[in-house]
């Protein structure tokens, strides 16, 4: 079940937060190929809802088997320059 919250602007910038948890129920993040293509339709369902300019944020997918976890956490939206490389 997916996990979704979307924040206020975050201070001095005109964006939102978003942050997206996914908890896989089959084994996407052992293979490459197949990684891709969930992240391909991830991309397309959340840019297609939030515009890439509005917000920014980090997307985890999570994948757990027995005792062992894998998780795979990305940048999603707009990318936030630290201060000091704007210009």
């Amino acid at each position: 079940m997916p996990s979704v919250r979307i924040y206020d602007t975050i201070q001095n910038e005109n964006l939102k937060y978003v942050s997206a948890v996914l908890q896989l129920r089959a084994n996407y993040l052992e293979e490459e190929d197949d990684y891709e293509q969930l992240n391909a339709l991830t991309d397309d369902l959340i840019y297609a809802r939030l515009p890439k300019e509005t917000f920014t944020g980090r997307l985890k997918y999570m994948y757990r088997e027995g005792g062992e976890m894998q998780i795979r956490t990305i940048r999603i939206g707009t990318v936030i320059k630290p201060k000091n490389d704007r210009q």
